[in-house]
């Protein structure tokens, strides 16, 4: 295909997406084609997992970039790997004050070996700790500024493309600085540090998982399996690198908290006693809030169906998030000592309360 014409399917890609509000004049676009190979093979002495020897498409990308005119560049490129056709860089970059604003989908700005192209690193595959904690590729809103040996990095980022659109997608921020000075003549040096918070939203599952190394035979040797009701996550990153001349070394620490959505409790009964809900949160150190029953509870021990009924009708909670019942105040000890966080107390009776455990 002559490069004008592949310039223009470039484009196509590029743009189609846009609204018609916000089409570019493309003046003299000027793009590249781009793309890599790499082939993994690989045998293996097991002792406890079998691991099958063998070959592997490991990436097999193709792409255009360029600059579309003054103002604006862009790339796009899928890879063909082994696992499918996927969405790598997708995006468009112009110049904005004393840095650079990037749009679309691009690696979040956190960790050297991550943001390393994979043409440029020291082995085919990444650390683990790289590959399980800093996150690749996300659509969202970039900004990139340097000075001398100084960078600074930002972003603010969404789902990746081809990942699930149901639900309200996370929300992620990240932030990174860099220190690159030279030493010693010609030897350079490294020193960088990330950030990176993000809300779940609707997408409360995580999985930590990794094939170290390398990559033809499909064991996952690290696998966390699937962590439930997560609600945001915490990431930090350290990196060092020195290279002089065609010798080089580097290191990375990660660390990331992940903070799961708290249970809530919730006290359901047909005789509140404000004064004992309030003692109650005192001795949790949590908050209450009162809310009173309907008469329908009468003096009978409430049924699961009920209560659920009950707290729809006063707007506590949704009862179909219920996913434990118990009896008392040792109930409410027992979930408090199971550290269940965010407490809700509703309402009691110091006589016989009913504890409920609800899903956030």
């Amino acid at each position: 295909m002559p490069m004008k014409d592949l310039s223009r399917a470039g484009l196509a890609m590029l743009f189609g997406g846009l609204a018609a509000s916000a089409t570019l004049p493309v003046l003299a676009a000027d793009m590249n084609l781009r793309g890599r190979f790499h082939l993994d093979a690989a045998v293996y002495d097991e002792d406890r997992v079998p691991l099958s020897n063998g070959f592997t498409n490991r990436r097999t990308r193709i792409g255009v970039s360029g600059s579309l005119n003054d103002t604006w560049s862009g790339q796009i490129e899928y890879d063909f790997g082994e696992n499918g056709v996927s969405a790598n860089d997708v995006w468009l970059q112009r110049s904005f004050g004393p840095g650079s604003l990037r749009i679309g989908q691009f690696k979040v700005p956190m960790g050297l070996n991550e943001l390393t192209s994979s043409n440029n690193m020291t082995f085919i595959e990444r650390a683990s700790n790289s590959n399980i904690v800093a996150d690749s590729r996300r659509l969202g809103v970039g900004y990139d500024v340097s000075n001398g040996p100084m960078i600074f990095q930002t972003m603010v980022y969404g789902r990746s493309i081809g990942g699930r659109q149901d639900g309200d997608m996370p929300i992620g921020a990240a932030a990174r600085f860099v220190m690159a000075p030279r030493i010693a003549g010609d030897a350079l040096l490294h020193l960088g540090i990330s950030a990176a918070y993000e809300d779940r939203q609707d997408y409360t599952t995580l999985r930590f998982r990794d094939r170290p190394e390398a990559r033809p035979d499909g064991n996952r040797l690290i696998d966390t399996g699937n962590v439930t009701d997560v609600d945001s996550s915490f990431k930090v990153g350290l990196e060092f690198a020195v290279q002089k001349g065609p010798v080089s070394a580097e290191a990375e620490r990660f660390a990331q908290d992940v903070a799961k959505r708290g249970m809530q409790l919730a006290i359901v009964s047909n005789n509140p006693d404000e004064q004992y809900v309030q003692g109650v949160a005192r001795a949790l150190g949590v908050d209450s809030e009162l809310t009173l029953s309907p008469h329908v509870l009468m003096d009978q021990k409430p049924s699961p169906a009920m209560v659920r009924r009950v707290m729809q009708a006063a707007g506590v909670i949704d009862g179909s998030r219920v996913v434990g019942v118990g009896d008392g105040l040792t109930d409410i000890l027992a979930y408090w000592a199971a550290e269940i966080e965010q407490y809700r107390l509703v309402v009691t009776d110091p006589n016989e309360a009913n504890g409920y455990i609800l899903r956030p």
